[in-house]
């Protein structure tokens, strides 16, 4: 997973965006004079705003190979394998919302939620959680859950959708396909909000 970017690859993005130094401090909420000392090569920029800077460009469908190339992003499908798949992906999710915030959906959400309830408030992810009708094992508080009818409810595969990015999880738990698509994003999300506007609120418990 990249986790740096160069002062090059910063001036080459910018250039395939048609950004200035501004369009690019406007995007990332980073100031001018970091993004100056980056391309100047400087080597004392924080890791959060190198962070920021990543995560800005992966919007804006740049990637960044290794430590010199730069490309227009391309859709690709990730398998995540054996018992630490789970732990791989939630180290994807927070990366990639990191603590800039922003919001994750997940559709039947199990009790493994609970070990990574607060990475998710400490980094101001937002989410909503689609379970099944009755189910009042609330990990998170009740406000972020809807409820599924039981004849609609899939039970044992969970979707993950987040920020470009749809995780399915199988059965198992130990296989995770992890879509990167601003399309397939853009599609589940959509098919996530419909189910989460038809869904039933939990009622007082």
């Amino acid at each position: 997973m990249q986790t740096l970017i160069t002062g090059k690859q910063c001036r080459a993005a910018r250039a395939m965006l048609g950004w200035t130094i501004d369009d690019l401090a406007e995007n990332s909420g980073l100031a001018r004079s970091v993004i100056l000392r980056l391309e100047k090569e400087e080597t004392n920029i924080r890791h959060t705003s190198l962070s920021a800077l990543l995560k800005t460009f992966s919007k804006a469908n740049i990637d960044f190979i290794g430590h010199h190339g730069v490309s227009e992003k391309r859709d690709s499908v990730e398998l995540l394998r054996g018992e630490n798949a789970l732990e791989k992906l939630w180290e994807n999710i927070f990366f990639t919302l990191g603590d800039t915030g922003g919001e994750i959906l997940i559709s039947n959400a199990n009790k493994n939620l609970a070990a990574y309830r607060d990475n998710l408030k400490a980094n101001n992810i937002t989410k909503r959680l689609l379970s099944c009708e009755a189910d009042t094992n609330f990990i998170m508080p009740k406000e972020c859950y809807r409820w599924l009818p039981k004849e609609v409810f899939a039970a044992g595969n969970s979707t993950y959708i987040y920020d470009g990015k749809v995780a399915y999880q199988l059965w198992n738990e130990q296989i995770i396909i992890l879509i990167h698509s601003n399309d397939a994003f853009a599609a589940e999300k959509k098919r996530f909000e419909y189910m989460w506007e038809t869904a039933l609120i939990p009622s007082n418990v």
